[in-house]
């Protein structure tokens, strides 16, 4: 991936770095194990005489991480559907509350770090303060799916068992929204994303780090994913308010029948990453 774009300017990068990082290179053990599973993709037979760091052919993923993961998934997609503001296909909250309805996250885990931190969601230490009277509720979309890639491979997956996870403990104020990425994902639609097929990508990262459990942990991944909402709906007094990734075309809209339709209430636009108190 070319950074040169994304750091700034780039005489002022370089001065900041030190001899030591100017002399940093790639791992020669991770970049030959690439080339050599791009061999097998095209059909070449190899005699593979490597070893990668912790390849799972060789040294089996721990038992308590594996359980970890999918017990993350299964417990998010449990709070998922059984949380007391899932109303059919959507989730619906009311005020008094704080809203906090962020952009696409694509496995960021700074981003996501503060938001947890925002949401007073992180871990309690000893000076956490006591948590505030009004309910704050925290909405994430687009969780996979990363630009910063290891050898070829998305390893996004540890960003949605991180999502499951917080759901699960707060299954009333996390709202993990259904968005194209994660569907594309379950159903293998192809999409491309600065030149890299992206599930092809989440897909050999769960492969390389699960080896023969990988279609345990895959099955897992989509229960989860399709567990989620298609929007969260807040009831206000002003005029309800609408969360979601994207919508289905006003028709479609306009003619729905069910209970909870998202289109009975005027709904303010809001912008995206920005908490709102209703």
């Amino acid at each position: 991936m070319d950074l040169a774009n994304k750091l700034g300017d780039p005489a002022r990068v370089d001065a900041s770095l030190s001899d030591l990082a100017r002399g940093v290179v790639g791992s020669e053990i991770l970049r030959i194990a690439a080339e050599i599973r791009a061999l097998k993709a095209k059909g070449a037979e190899i005699c593979n005489l490597t070893v990668g760091d912790f390849d799972p052919a060789q040294f089996a993923v721990p038992a308590a991480l594996l359980e970890g993961v999918r017990g993350a998934l299964a417990a998010g997609a449990r709070a998922n559907r059984e949380a007391a503001c899932r109303k059919g296909s959507i989730e619906v909250i009311s005020a008094p509350g704080t809203l906090i309805a962020t952009g696409d996250l694509h496995d960021n885990p700074l981003h996501f770090a503060k938001l947890v931190r925002a949401a007073g969601m992180d871990e309690p230490g000893p000076d956490s303060a006591p948590p505030p009277p009004v309910p704050t509720h925290l909405v994430l979309h687009e969780i996979i799916h990363s630009d910063r890639l290891i050898n070829g491979m998305d390893f996004s997956y540890r960003a949605l068992a991180r999502v499951a996870a917080l759901k699960a403990r707060f299954p009333e104020l996390v709202h993990a929204l259904l968005a194209n990425h994660e569907l594309s994902q379950v159903f293998g639609a192809g999409i491309v994303k600065d030149g890299v097929r992206v599930v092809e990508a989440f897909n050999d990262a769960v492969d390389y780090a699960f080896g023969e459990d990988a279609a345990s942990v895959t099955d897992a991944i989509k229960q989860f994913i399709m567990s989620m909402p298609l929007a969260l709906r807040c009831v206000c007094p002003g005029g309800d308010i609408l969360v979601s990734h994207s919508l289905p075309a006003t028709a479609l809209m306009s003619g729905s029948t069910r209970p909870c339709s998202l289109a009975t209430s005027p709904m303010p636009t809001t912008s995206p990453a920005r908490a709102r108190r209703t």
